[in-house]
């Protein structure tokens, strides 16, 4: 009830009290999950991060996935608000996230993710394997060839300017483009992020 009324501080005190006093797993469960709701409504990624990575040791198999992938949103996002750290916050993001690889997960969202954490912690060939991966599983869906086309757009920025060619970036966009408007998404904001890359490279 204090969360629905966002009173947070309230609530968060109600469920520390029952994940250390109830032995009931549902109410245990629950609070967990909702504690770390708490932490994201206010903002306090770090307490967010420490609380997560304590609990996931701790919390019934049932919902250690979920946990495991909300500690890597959660250093996500930490990199999205500290520039100086997060070369680092995606490296531990990536960490996470390819446990759930390992577990078994494949969605384009969980490939997505691990590739772009790989490019933005300076791993581009591991980047461009897993925009791959999403080709692959998912050959109809534009995500993939967006995913790739900004780690193409990076490979070719990194090179000299006279040795730049933008041939297969400029491919997969293309292909991109045409999905994403097959599918009703070429206003999507990661198709604006790509147009503004190719208009800015070609």
């Amino acid at each position: 009830i204090a969360f629905a009324k966002r009173e947070l501080d309230e609530a968060d005190a109600k469920f520390h009290s029952v994940l250390n006093e109830s032995e009931d797993l549902e109410l245990v469960t629950r609070s967990t999950l909702m504690l770390s709701r708490c932490y994201r409504e206010r903002g306090d990624i770090d307490a967010r991060i420490a609380f997560l990575d304590e609990q996931i040791g701790k919390a019934d198999r049932s919902i250690q996935m979920r946990l495991i992938r909300e500690l890597a949103d959660s250093w996500v996002m930490k990199a999205h608000v500290d520039s100086d750290q997060a070369p680092d916050c995606y490296t531990h993001a990536l960490e996470q996230y390819r446990k759930l690889y390992d577990n078994g997960s494949r969605t384009i969202t969980l490939l997505e993710n691990i590739s772009a954490c790989c490019q933005n912690s300076g791993r581009i060939d591991e980047a461009l394997e897993k925009a791959d991966e999403m080709i692959n599983l998912y050959p109809e869906n534009y995500l993939g060839y967006v995913r790739k086309a900004f780690v193409l757009a990076e490979i070719e920025n990194r090179k000299d300017p006279a040795e730049r060619n933008y041939r297969e970036f400029e491919e997969v966009f293309n292909r991109a483009r045409e999905l994403s408007e097959n599918s009703g998404d070429e206003t999507s904001e990661d198709m604006a992020n790509l147009i503004e890359t190719y208009n800015s490279v070609v």
